[in-house]
């Protein structure tokens, strides 16, 4: 009996693909691409379709809450809207906040991809976390999640990207809502998470001062289905990142195998868990638990070179720390 996986449009057979799981890992990319298709391309069977066994009554009421007022809330901080360049003047932390600058570099050449500047504030009994990011080609990107206070999961995540001249070139919008299952998708777990993932998140659901500590985050990959990343507390150690010395705990983070492909033999799937992405963060040992570095690798079925991410400084807003360029003033230095 032959068992056969569509993905793009194409059909691989299965035996096949356990032959290649013999093959050295340099042979790995094709074989994770097709996984990765039936993720996000294949009908709902094939991802994560097993009703969650847990409910939160108090994140369930925070989703409630979230369908009207938080809207009037971002719309008036600028983080919903079409034009960057009108918005930046709200799009700035609370005086009293702290602010952490990360830099992302590629592990090959060691060039900048990218700058974030990070934080998170309180919003109406939840926590609103804002990552403002620019690019060596002068565009912007402005993401946003509200997170419950009191649970796991997200409430609204939004991400826009912009061009030089703080034009939307691309943008996103989610909600947690009992509407994002549609006909034939998954039972959504309450605690869901959207396909962008702050690094945050991760210590929301572990307990980062014991080692071995585990957890797990629910993202929704597709209109049908949702991943596993399996959450483990590792080692901890001490750091040296350009923003100083500290001591850190390491956490890893990896999606589980069998939800993102839950009909396949189990023999098949602890083959392939070993060559799946793994993302491993190191945060500060101590509260406030800052991102001190994050090791990504690139992912052959989505692209994008492999970076690692580490904290160049931190300050408080309304300090003399605080004198990054604000968007508005990227905006218009790059558009002459």
């Amino acid at each position: 009996m032959r068992t056969t996986v569509r993905a793009f449009g194409s059909t691989v057979n299965l035996t096949r693909l356990c032959s290649l799981l013999l093959k050295p890992v340099c042979h790995w990319r094709p074989v994770l691409g097709v996984a990765f298709g039936a993720l996000v391309m294949v009908p709902p069977l094939a991802v994560a379709q097993t009703r969650p066994n847990h409910t939160s009554s108090g994140f369930l009421a925070a989703r409630a809450f979230a369908g009207g007022g938080l809207d009037r809330v971002l719309a008036s901080r600028g983080l919903v809207g079409n034009n960057l360049v009108a918005h930046a003047p709200m799009i700035v932390p609370p005086s009293g906040t702290e602010v952490d600058e990360t830099e992302q570099r590629s592990k090959q050449g060691g060039q900048t991809i990218s700058q974030t500047r990070a934080w998170t504030e309180d919003l109406d009994n939840n926590a609103l976390h804002v990552e403002l990011t620019s690019f060596p080609s002068k565009q912007s990107q402005v993401a946003f999640w509200v997170l419950p206070n009191h649970s796991a999961g997200c409430l609204i995540f939004g991400r826009t990207m912009y061009d030089t001249n703080g034009r939307p070139l691309q943008s996103e919008f989610w909600r947690n809502d009992r509407q994002l299952k549609i006909t034939g998708a998954a039972d959504f777990p309450a605690d869901l998470y959207p396909e962008a993932l702050p690094a945050i998140a991760l210590t929301r659901v572990v307990d980062v001062s014991h080692r071995g500590a585990s957890g797990k985050i629910d993202q929704q990959v597709s209109p049908y289905g949702f991943v596993d990343q399996q959450i483990t507390v590792g080692d901890s150690n001490q750091m040296q990142v350009p923003a100083g010395r500290f001591a850190a705990i390491r956490i890893d983070s990896q999606p589980n195998a069998s939800s993102i492909l839950p009909t396949w033999p189990r023999f098949t799937l602890g083959a392939v868990s070993p060559f799946l992405p793994q993302t491993t963060y190191y945060f500060q040992a101590d509260p406030p638990h800052r991102l001190l570095r994050k090791e990504q690798a690139g992912a052959p079925f989505i692209g994008g070179p492999e970076g690692v991410t580490e904290l160049v400084r931190y300050y408080v807003a309304g300090t003399i720390g605080d004198n990054w360029p604000t968007v508005k003033h990227d905006i218009r230095r790059s558009s002459g």
